[in-house]
């Protein structure tokens, strides 16, 4: 449940991030990283933060994107070393992560 949680709140804020709702504790550390430069939020304004958005807005994809991957990859996993015998349920459990991650993104 933590990893599909992760997923789900990882695929939430990068579909906030493409509607222009964003919080700066999130932004500025992944900026940084894409950018390879130190961010001061006290000399950003948000107009120059919301080009910096747009201008990273494929790298900031990818990121989120290959992020909940690997949270949907482990939830995954440790659905199949769940002791449950062979059934449908455990079927679904399997198809479980991608599933609500997949709906999440197409909410919007």
């Amino acid at each position: 449940g933590l990893e599909v949680g992760r997923a789900y709140q990882l695929a939430d804020d990068f579909l906030n991030l493409r509607k222009g709702e964003f919080v700066d504790s999130i932004i500025f550390p992944l900026l940084e990283c894409i950018e390879n430069e130190k961010i001061n939020p006290n000399n950003i304004n948000h107009r120059i933060l919301r080009k910096k958005i747009k201008n990273n807005m494929s790298l900031i994809e990818k990121f989120y994107k290959d992020e909940v991957e690997k949270h949907i990859k482990v939830a995954e996993s440790l659905i199949q070393d769940i002791d449950i015998s062979e059934s449908n349920f455990k079927e679904m459990l399997k198809e479980a992560p991608r599933y609500l991650i997949d709906i999440k993104f197409h909410e919007n």
